[in-house]
């Protein structure tokens, strides 16, 4: 039995039109860009934002 390839999620030049159904969780350090970690956290990845401040990988979202 063969299982579907894993996709990465879309990510979107505007974090609020988030779609989350292929949601991967990762680190900060697994992600190119500050509008990839505010997806993260828009589909609740919410260890990104550790002084809980609403800014995701703070060196990625300076």
């Amino acid at each position: 039995v063969s299982k579907p390839p894993i996709t990465e999620p879309t990510i979107f030049a505007n974090p609020h039109e988030t779609i989350c159904t292929s949601f991967i969780k990762k680190t900060c350090g697994e992600m190119s860009s500050c509008v990839e970690a505010q997806q993260q956290l828009a589909c609740g990845n919410t260890q990104i934002d550790g002084n809980k401040n609403g800014i995701p990988c703070e060196a990625l979202c300076q």
